[in-house]
């Protein structure tokens, strides 16, 4: 359940979540602090525009519940299952129109991406205007900033090395997961076996 968003100074942090991780969690902290906004509602794609998912990929239910978990108990971050319900392959112009025609939050809500995003954003639906509607917002570490075509602003963080990739690579080989995720997550993995060969 979203809290009430009308009027409020909102970022979105769309994503596989596969799984959500400590990373994920201090880069928007990050995002909240430097830009002031009221929440950062994290929304795992239903099918991801850019990117395939293999075989060992949970549910978009599992992977929204584990966001879900990651996020309980911090007022301002919540999630959102709006990808989930639109259905098919998930488009961030979509969700932002959705937030500011639905829920009717104050205009240019934050996207929140990361520096691997940057190269294929020519190839995002609608692009421009998104760019217009709303403010791209780049977490980055050691100043790393690339060519700024559609007004992106860069926030340096000290964000945590960390991928999902490396997580579900480590759980592959039967490694811990300690301190990577949330405990709830982790309990969450473990009893549904999931990411596991």
């Amino acid at each position: 359940m979203l809290p009430d968003l009308r009027n409020k100074k909102i970022a979105i942090y769309g994503g596989s979540f596969n799984p959500i991780h400590i990373g994920h969690l201090l880069g928007a902290v990050s995002v909240k602090e430097n830009f002031d906004f009221d929440y950062i509602i994290f929304i795992p794609a239903n099918k991801p525009a850019h990117k395939e998912l293999d075989s060992l990929t949970p549910s978009p239910t599992q992977r929204l519940r584990m966001t879900e978990m990651a996020v309980k108990g911090i007022d301002y971050f919540c999630a959102s299952d709006v990808e989930l319900k639109r259905g098919g392959v998930s488009y961030t112009i979509d969700t932002v129109d959705y937030f500011l025609n639905e829920h009717k939050v104050l205009p240019k809500p934050g996207v929140i991406i990361g520096t691997d995003l940057i190269p294929g954003l020519d190839s995002w639906k609608e692009i421009g205007r998104l760019s217009e509607i709303s403010r791209l917002i780049c977490i980055t570490r050691d100043n790393q900033k690339t060519v700024n075509k559609y007004g992106i602003e860069f926030l340096n963080t000290p964000i945590i090395e960390m991928s999902s990739s490396f997580i579900r690579n480590r759980l592959n080989k039967g490694l811990n997961i300690d301190f990577m995720v949330t405990n709830n997550v982790k309990n969450y993995i473990n009893k549904h076996k999931l990411y596991r060969i």
